[in-house]
């Protein structure tokens, strides 16, 4: 039941199935984890082993299993799209660092050449 949700991070609901197996036993499970609140998520989960139940001495396990619980968030909640656009906006930043010096150096390209031109349209004029 390992596989399965606990929290729904980026939706109200998420669910999962998941599949395992031990000394020849194989389980699937089910589950589904529902986001309350910012702060909050429950879950809950089932599981059936194929194969019948075992038998231990004066009792007998089951081939259910099931599970619940419930997840609380504490401190500064940042959702992952505020992390997704600040890691965006520090990558276009770097990027527009970049072009304006390269913009910097195609200027003073650009005025070396236009004040050659001016010296070379001086000299054909005198």
């Amino acid at each position: 039941m390992t596989a399965l949700p606990t929290i729904a991070n980026n939706s109200p609901i998420s669910c999962g199935v998941g599949s395992g197996g031990y000394s020849n036993r194989y389980a699937m499970s089910l589950g589904c984890a529902i986001k309350t609140s910012e702060r909050v998520s429950f879950n809950v989960g089932g599981s059936y082993v194929f194969g019948g139940s075992s038998d231990y001495g004066n009792s007998e396990l089951s081939n259910y299993a099931g599970r619940a619980g419930f997840v609380i968030s504490f401190g500064n909640i940042q959702s992952s799209s505020d992390s997704n656009l600040k890691s965006r906006v520090k990558a276009l930043e770097k990027e527009k660092k970049s072009l304006i010096l390269r913009l910097e150096r195609l200027e003073a390209l650009a005025s070396g050449i236009q004040s050659n031109h001016l010296a070379s349209m001086n000299q054909v004029l005198e």
